[in-house]
């Protein structure tokens, strides 16, 4: 962030009207404060992710444990449990915002992209039934805390240990 002032403060010492629309050396400074508060903030949501899980006494992303046996082990907190969705609903929002600003900065018309987003929302909601019947199923197990990653469940004539846990699918072994 210091760098992105300093290179506006220099381009102003040199004349650049760095305030002006339309300017190209300040569409790159915005550019790169955009990508550098985007990864600032991408590296804050993950470390705070991760300390929470590890308070809850889950493991963090990339760091699975091995649960072993049949029986599983006594399952992870809810939260530790919610944690890694709210993760990837962080980073995608994250991501999506920054990529905006930037293809803004950088002179694109960003209204036909959301124009765009709302056609393929209709599109998948009348596409997919099966796909959002999965998710809310998914979000209501989430949220009435049905199972925790680490448990042991049998349902039907399939049962095991939760090994993950998403808003559409869980994985058993």
């Amino acid at each position: 962030i210091i760098i992105t002032v300093a290179l506006g403060e220099l381009g102003r010492v040199w004349g650049i009207e760095v305030g002006r629309e339309g300017n190209a050396w300040a569409a790159f400074l915005d550019i790169g404060l955009a990508a550098i508060l985007c990864w600032l903030a991408y590296r804050s949501v993950n470390i705070f992710i991760d300390k929470r899980i590890e308070e809850e006494g889950g493991v963090p992303a990339g760091e699975e444990e091995e649960i072993g046996g049949e029986g599983g082990g006594a399952g992870a907190t809810r939260m530790a449990t919610l944690l890694p969705i709210m993760r990837y609903v962080m980073v995608i929002t994250l991501f999506s915002v920054a990529g905006m600003v930037i293809l803004s900065r950088m002179g694109f018309d960003i209204g036909p992209i959301f124009a765009g987003a709302g056609v393929v929302g209709i599109a998948v909601g009348f596409g997919a039934q099966t796909l959002i019947r999965d998710i809310f199923s998914g979000a209501f197990f989430l949220m009435d805390d049905a199972f925790r990653k680490g448990e042991y469940i049998d349902i039907g004539s399939v049962k095991g240990t939760v090994e993950k846990i998403s808003v559409r699918s869980f994985e058993l072994r």
